[in-house]
C-alpha cells in the first residue's frame, strides 16, 4: 500500500496531428487552393477550400478514412470540439499570430500543447471549437499571408497528444467564455480557492475541493468536463481512512448524489457509465483498480521509474506491494529473477493479481496475501522494497531478515519532519541492522515529495551486509541516539557533504 498524490503528466515533445481515423474540416475562405498536411512517412491529406469534402489528417503509416456524417466537429465549421481533440493545422511561421487571434476570441484551448511537425513545417494549435473563417481575414492585410489556404482543422484521436498539466485555476480563467455559454460563472475569489490541480486515473478525474467550495463542487465538476470532455467521471476526495488507507470519495459528475431539483432541466444520466473501475497506463504498464476503493500514487512517478531500472536478474521482496506500484514496472522493465509481492488488503491483492496477468509477468511475480511482518520470506532477497509510509520502521526487522545471509539492498520509505531528515530514517535502519549483527552502508538519501506541512516523504537506499568482526558501524545502533545528529558526517561523510554542501 502506498500513499496518493496529485498527478504530474506532461505531453510528448512531438506527436502527429492525429492517429489513423481522424479527419479534417475546412476553415478556409472560398476559392483557396488545396495544400497538404503530412507527418513523416504519412500520405498527404488535403486542406480544403470551401465546399470541398473532408479527408483525413494521418499519422505515419495510416490510410485515409471517411468522416462520419454524425460527427458535429467535422460537419460544422462552428461546432464544439468532440472529446476536446480539435486542433488547427497551420504553417509554423504563422502560428504565433494565429494563437494571438484565437486567444482574443477565447477559442484557444489552454489545456493542451501546441505541437510542431518539423518535417512538414506544420503547427497544431489546440482549439475549443472550429473558428469562423472571418476571424482570420485581418491576416490578409499582411503581405506574408497571401491567402488562408494553409489553415485547416482536424480532430485528433490520440489521447496522449492532449495530456498536459495546466493548473485548474488557469484552465478555468482561460475558459470563461465557454463556461458562460453553459451558465457557469465563478468569481475571481472562488477561482483563487480552487484546488491546484486534478489527478487523472484512466478517464476519471479526482479533485480535492476545499470545504469553503463544497456548495460549488457540482458546478466545478461540470466545468471541468466541459473543458475536457474526455473525462467520464469526476470524484471529490476528502481524505483517507483505516489501516488500509482507503480513500473517502464521492462522485460529483455526473451529479448522481445531488438534489435532483437543482439539476439542469433535461439533464438525463440514465444509462451513464458510473463504473469506478479503470485501467490506467503509466510508463508502458497497465494498472487496473477501483478508484473509489483504492489510492493510486502518481506523485511517486520518478521513484517508480527508478525502480523499473533496478533488480535485473535478482530476487526481490516487495513488502507493501499494493496493486503493484513498484512491482509491475520492475517486472516489466528490469526482468528480475523473482519478485515476492506481499499485500495485506484483500481488495488491493485482487487487483495486484489482475495486474500481474494484464502485464504478462506471471513467471516473475509471486503474489503473497498477508501481513508482511509475518509472511515475508527470510534469507531470499538481493533487494527489499519497503514502499509504505507511516509505520514502515516497525517492519525493518522483517525487511532485513528477508535479505540473503551475505546481505543486499534495502529501499526504505518514511515520512519524516524536515528537521529530522536524514538523521531519523538513517538511524532507524542502522539500529535495525546492528540488532541483526549486520553492517550498514548508506548509498543514497532522496526526497520523494512534500507529504504535509513540515513533513516530507523520503527514501533511503542502504546496503546491509555481514561483517566478519566488530566495527563501529556495526554497533552504530548502540552508540547513536536521535539527539546526536553529528553521527552522519562522522560515519557517512560523502552523504553529509552532498546533503549539506559548504557555503
Amino acid at each position: 500500500m502506498t500513499d496518493a498524490e496529485n498527478e504530474n503528466i506532461s505531453g510528448r515533445d512531438s506527436v502527429p496531428a492525429a492517429s489513423s481515423g481522424s479527419s479534417s474540416s475546412s476553415v478556409m475562405s472560398s476559392g483557396s487552393s488545396p495544400s497538404s498536411v503530412m507527418s513523416s512517412g504519412s500520405s498527404s491529406s488535403s486542406v480544403m477550400s470551401s465546399g470541398s469534402s473532408p479527408s483525413s489528417v494521418m499519422s505515419s503509416g495510416s490510410s485515409p478514412s471517411s468522416v462520419p456524417d454524425h460527427d458535429p466537429v467535422l460537419s460544422s465549421v462552428s461546432g464544439p470540439a468532440s472529446g476536446n481533440r480539435l486542433v488547427l493545422c497551420v504553417p509554423s511561421h504563422t502560428a504565433g499570430r494565429i494563437i494571438s487571434i484565437l486567444k482574443s476570441a477565447s477559442l484557444f484551448d489552454p489545456g493542451r500543447k501546441t505541437e510542431t511537425i518539423r518535417i512538414s513545417g506544420i503547427s497544431l494549435i489546440p482549439v475549443i471549437r472550429i473558428p469562423e473563417t472571418d476571424l482570420f481575414l485581418p491576416l490578409l492585410s499582411d503581405p506574408s499571408f497571401q491567402d488562408l489556404s494553409g489553415i485547416s482543422a482536424a480532430s485528433s484521436l490520440n489521447p496522449s497528444y492532449v495530456k498536459k498539466e495546466v493548473p485548474l485555476k488557469t484552465f478555468v480563467r482561460n475558459s470563461r467564455s465557454l463556461l458562460a455559454e453553459n451558465s457557469l460563472f465563478f468569481t475571481d475569489e472562488q477561482i483563487d480557492r480552487f484546488p491546484a490541480g486534478r489527478q487523472m486515473i484512466g478517464d476519471i478525474a479526482v479533485l480535492t475541493i476545499p470545504d469553503s467550495l463544497q456548495a460549488e463542487k457540482y458546478d466545478i465538476a461540470r466545468a471541468l468536463v466541459l473543458m475536457d470532455p474526455s473525462i467520464r467521471l469526476v470524484l471529490n476526495d476528502s481524505g483517507i481512512r483505516g489501516v488500509f488507507r482507503e480513500p473517502c470519495r464521492e462522485i460529483i459528475y455526473p451529479p448522481v448524489s445531488r438534489d435532483k431539483s437543482r439539476d439542469d432541466p433535461g439533464a438525463d444520466f440514465s444509462g451513464y457509465d458510473l463504473s469506478t473501475v479503470v485501467t490506467h497506463e503509466e510508463n508502458g504498464c497497465h494498472f487496473r483498480l477501483d478508484v473509489m476503493k483504492l489510492m493510486f500514487s502518481k506523485g511517486n512517478l520518478e521513484e517508480k521509474r527508478r525502480m523499473s531500472r533496478t533488480g535485473s536478474g535478482e530476487t526481490v521482496v516487495d513488502m507493501f506491494c499494493g496493486i503493484g506500484y513498484f512491482t509491475i514496472p520492475m517486472a516489466v522493465r528490469a526482468k528480475p529473477e523473482r519478485i515476492f509481492a506481499i499485500e495485506l488488503n484483500p481488495v488491493s491483492f485482487r487487483y495486484l493479481c489482475e495486474n500481474i496477468r494484464l502485464n504478462h509477468v506471471e513467471k516473475i511475480v509471486t503474489p503473497v496475501l498477508g501481513d508482511c511482518g509475518k509472511v515475508t520470506p527470510e534469507g531470499v532477497a538481493d533487494r527489499v522494497l519497503m514502499g509504505y509510509v507511516g509505520t514502515t520502521h516497525c517492519f525493518l526487522d522483517a525487511g532485513i531478515r528477508a535479505l540473503k545471509p551475505q546481505g543486499g539492498i534495502l529501499h526504505y520509505h518514511e515520512t519524516v519532519p524536515e528537521k529530522l531528515y536524514p538523521q531519523r530514517p538513517v538511524d532507524r535502519i542502522c539500529r535495525a541492522a546492528a540488532k541483526a549483527g549486520k553492517k550498514t552502508e548508506i548509498m543514497d538519501c532522496r526526497i520523494i515529495k512534500k507529504y504535509s506541512p513540515g513533513v516530507i516523504h523520503v527514501v533511503i537506499d542502504a546496503r546491509i551486509f555481514r561483517s566478519p568482526g566488530k566495527t563501529a558501524r556495526q554497533n552504530i545502533g548502540s552508540i547513536v541516539s536521535a539527539d546526536m545528529p553529528l553521527y552522519i558526517p562522522f560515519f557517512f561523510p560523502d552523504i553529509f557533504e552532498r546533503l549539506h554542501p559548504p557555503r
